[in-house]
C-alpha cells in the first residue's frame, strides 16, 4: 500500500467545480450542482469546490457543502448554546403560522445566499504532488487537498 501513488486514489482538481473567491454561496451552489464526479462507474455530485483567486490562477481553498450550509445558517441559531437553539423549537406549532415563518425562514437563507465564498473557504495550507506516495501523505502531514 506504502508504493501507491497518490493519483490512482485522489480525485483529478479538473473534476472539480472552480469558484472565484468573490462568488456568492448563491453561485456556489450552482457550480456544484452542476459538476458530477464520476467514480469507479458511480456519478455523485460534487462534494467539494476549488475557489481561486480573481484570475482563476492561485488556488486559494476549498468550499465544502457544510461550509455552504454554516454561511447560510440563521443567525438566531448561531447565537446561544446548542440547548438554546432546541428550546426555540420546543414549542407547540401553530398551523396557521407555519407557511409565514417557513417564508421568513426561507428569505433569511436567500439573503444570506449572497455571502462571499472567501468568508467560508478553508485555506489551502499545503498540497501534495501528484507523484508522492500514499504513504508520505499518511505519515504526519497536514494537508488541506491533494493538488498535483
Amino acid at each position: 500500500m506504502s508504493d501507491k501513488p497518490i493519483h490512482e486514489i485522489m480525485v483529478p482538481l479538473a473534476e472539480y467545480p472552480c469558484l472565484c473567491d468573490t462568488h456568492t454561496l448563491r453561485q456556489a451552489i450552482g457550480e456544484m450542482t452542476k459538476v458530477q464526479i464520476l467514480r469507479r462507474q458511480q456519478a455523485t455530485l460534487a462534494r467539494v469546490a476549488l475557489v481561486f483567486d480573481h484570475s482563476f490562477r492561485e488556488l486559494l481553498g476549498m468550499l465544502r457543502r457544510r461550509d455552504i450550509m454554516r454561511g447560510l445558517e440563521p443567525r438566531f441559531l448561531l447565537s446561544g448554546s446548542m440547548e438554546y437553539g432546541r428550546k426555540l423549537f420546543a414549542v407547540p406549532v401553530d398551523p396557521n403560522l407555519a407557511e409565514l415563518s417557513c417564508d421568513k425562514f426561507i428569505e433569511h437563507m436567500r439573503q444570506r445566499a449572497d455571502r462571499l465564498v472567501k468568508d467560508f473557504m478553508i485555506p489551502i495550507t499545503a498540497t501534495i504532488d501528484y507523484e508522492d506516495h500514499l504513504m508520505s501523505f499518511c505519515c504526519g502531514k497536514d494537508f488541506g487537498l491533494a493538488a498535483g
